[in-house]
């Protein structure tokens, strides 16, 4: 059976090429335009998107991931680093030179002491950091250093030394950084975190939380806004979604899927007890072996990864697959492709579309609850009950895409493992078999 080109995006381009009243385009690319679209005005350009009357936004329950992404500053180490390198490169004047050697030392100073005291949040790459008065001073050090070098800019145009396009992305980027860096600096009402992957460090600012931006720069106009997933809703409220994009006022309703779970879809919920780790890893492979390899396990962060990886490591006859060893896509091509393999993810719990007979078991390894970031702290501060406005609501949604990743067409069939503590709240699960789309078996 040929298997490629099943990517939604591809499919409806292609279908709708031929008109001429119709834009698809990316969630990212639509909030690159709401961004942008008053500074290109201001400096004489199109906005990225024409006027439009309406706007759909499928998967509209990941649109906050693309806005958050669009309205963040990322200010990266590596960046000022080869910025100012290229600069040097150039025959200017001593006082330059010597200023841009600081500003490369203070450059390393300042992100050093961000990972001196940025705090890891458990299941997130986003680290909170923590404002001591020596951080500042840094970055206030590297601030003023950035600000002169655009000072001694001026005069090195006048001599007409740097090459006029090089000049113009170096004075860009050095406009981008300091005001960055003029955010972190100050109070404000938004969001900064610190990222670090392998050698590069990255800062990021978040000047406006979400909600605000969207409320005001989005759905003020006066035109219609549709949004279309299969998990928008919990228990046919749609009030989570509502308020983390800032919309008050809106029209609902949901449809009733056109598979019979009941028919095709078992759903167990097994208990373990908190401290047993190996009691719940000896059920995934016995559950594997069942199935005959044809598994997806969903994970939280990556201690999870890390000891499910030890575990499966030559102890089933079967391929595994762990995220982050390869390509995502290449990982996902595998599973696919090779019919009794096993792919560990922490990142496909939506998006993976994989019928047939590769998929047949999912096993989510616990409850996906939102990390302690400073994303998620942010919204737990602006509400009056964190677990039941926030938690609650996304671990909910969450959980329901995991499940979706099962039952992708009409012919398929399989069974889902949703791995609990044994002192889990009654309450909690009775909130979880509620959203179950078929009655869950205990274990």
């Amino acid at each position: 059976m040929k298997k490629r080109h099943r990517c939604g995006l591809t499919l409806n381009r292609d279908f709708y090429r031929h008109a001429k009243d119709l834009i698809i385009c990316s969630h990212d690319f639509y909030m690159e335009h709401i961004w942008t679209k008053e500074s290109r005005k201001r400096e004489g350009q199109l906005p990225l998107l024409p006027d439009h009357s309406s706007v759909v936004f499928d998967e509209g329950h990941l649109l906050e991931y693309a806005a958050q992404k669009a309205l963040s500053y990322r200010f990266t180490d590596s960046t000022l680093e080869t910025l100012l390198t290229r600069l040097m490169e150039n025959e200017v004047r001593e006082k330059t030179l010597y200023t841009i050697e600081e500003a490369l030392l203070d450059n390393d100073k300042f992100f050093s002491a961000i990972s001196q005291h940025a705090v890891p949040s458990h299941g997130s790459e986003k680290q909170m950091i923590n404002m001591h008065p020596s951080l500042i001073q840094y970055g206030t050090t590297l601030l003023n250093r950035l600000q002169a070098i655009e000072e001694e800019l001026v005069f090195e145009s006048e001599l007409y030394v740097i090459n006029e396009y090089d000049l113009k992305i170096v004075e860009e980027y050095l406009e981008q950084i300091t005001y960055s860096l003029s955010l972190f600096l100050k109070e404000m009402n938004g969001i900064t975190w610190f990222e670090e992957k392998g050698y590069e460090r990255t800062l990021v600012i978040m000047p406006k939380m979400v909600e605000e931006v969207m409320r005001d720069e989005v759905f003020s106009q006066k035109k219609p806004f549709i949004f279309s997933s299969a998990t928008l809703s919990n228990d046919k409220k749609f009030d989570y979604i509502a308020n983390s994009l800032g919309i008050k006022e809106y029209l609902s309703f949901s449809v009733v899927s056109p598979f019979d779970y009941d028919e095709k879809m078992e759903v167990f919920l097994p208990r373990f007890n908190q401290n047993s780790l190996d009691e719940k890893l000896d059920y995934v492979i016995n559950k594997i072996i069942q199935s005959e390899g044809r598994a997806l396990i969903l994970l939280n962060n990556q201690n999870e990864l890390k000891d499910l990886k030890e575990k499966l490591s030559g102890n089933i006859p079967y391929p595994v697959y762990f995220e982050g060893d390869e390509e995502i896509s290449t990982l996902v091509s595998k599973f696919q492709n090779e019919e009794q393999a096993i792919l560990c993810a922490i990142h496909l719990w939506e998006g993976l579309d994989i019928p047939g007979r590769s998929l047949e078991n999912v096993l989510i390894f616990s409850l996906p609850f939102p990390p302690n970031d400073p994303v998620f702290k942010a919204k737990r501060n602006g509400v009056s009950d964190p677990f039941a406005e926030v938690d609650l609501p996304y671990m909910l949604l969450r959980l329901r895409q995991g499940i979706g990743r099962l039952i992708r067409s009409e012919n398929d069939r399989g069974s889902v493992h949703i791995m609990l503590n044994e002192n889990i709240d009654p309450a909690l699960l009775q909130k979880i078999k509620d959203v179950l789309p078929t009655e869950a078996i205990e274990v």
